[in-house]
């Protein structure tokens, strides 16, 4: 059988960056005596590297596994040319679209895509 591949909508570079994620397994609840909606679930925070990222999305490598369709928040530092001391930063929210079963050197392969972003730049907030 041939090799299933990932579908992407957009360019995928490999290239390693820092990284650090939090995952929000969210679960919608009625609670209240109005029945308002109430998102509650754990969450998870890691610091790791890419291995691959486009504006469409990641893929990188976490000790926990986290629930596809997870949130995912996640803030990359990208280094800018102009300056060899100083690196902006990329904000991304986005969701888990895939958890790798296989492990490499004990962590998990996790695939997010990536909804929306912005950058940061240093110095500015």
């Amino acid at each position: 059988m041939p090799e299933k591949r990932p579908v992407r909508g957009c360019r995928r570079f490999k290239i390693s960056l820092p990284l650090w994620v939090r995952f929000r397994d969210g679960i919608k609840k009625r609670v209240g005596a109005k029945g308002e909606p109430n998102e509650s679930g754990s969450e998870q925070e890691e610091q790791t590297i890419t291995t691959d990222i486009g504006s469409g999305g990641c893929f990188f490598y976490t000790r926990r596994k986290p629930r596809v369709g997870a949130s995912a928040t996640i803030l990359v530092d990208v280094p800018i040319r102009a300056s060899r001391m100083a690196s902006g930063k990329v904000l991304c929210h986005g969701k888990v679209v895939r958890v790798s079963e296989e492990q490499v050197q004990g962590k998990v392969g996790v695939a997010c895509k990536i909804d929306s972003y912005t950058f940061r730049l240093p110095g500015r907030n």
